[in-house]
């Protein structure tokens, strides 16, 4: 990177908007393909999203799509927490 000063803080503010924006739409898209009272009511909205768009398919989908976006998660929690993990030290 030539200019870290300048780029880092950059593509910190561009990530953090697109990601916003992302889950906005995201959550707009829910309520435009689900009625008020399925999001409501359900603890999966992904995967009833899926699975009114897509069919059967779109919930096995979403539902993988949710599965690596919780390891994504942890992986993060795991490589930058000070704790003990499976009996080791870090």
């Amino acid at each position: 990177m030539r200019n870290p000063n300048k780029h880092l803080p950059l593509a910190l503010h561009s990530s953090m908007s697109i990601v916003v924006v992302l889950f906005v739409l995201a959550n707009c898209a829910y309520f435009v393909a689900l009625s008020p009272e399925i999001v409501a009511s359900s603890n999966t909205v992904a995967l009833d999203f899926g699975r009114v768009v897509i069919g059967k398919f779109g919930a096995v989908v979403f539902s993988t799509l949710v599965a690596i976006s919780c390891f994504g998660a942890l992986s993060n929690s795991f490589y930058t927490s000070k704790s003990i993990y499976l009996g080791c030290v870090m």
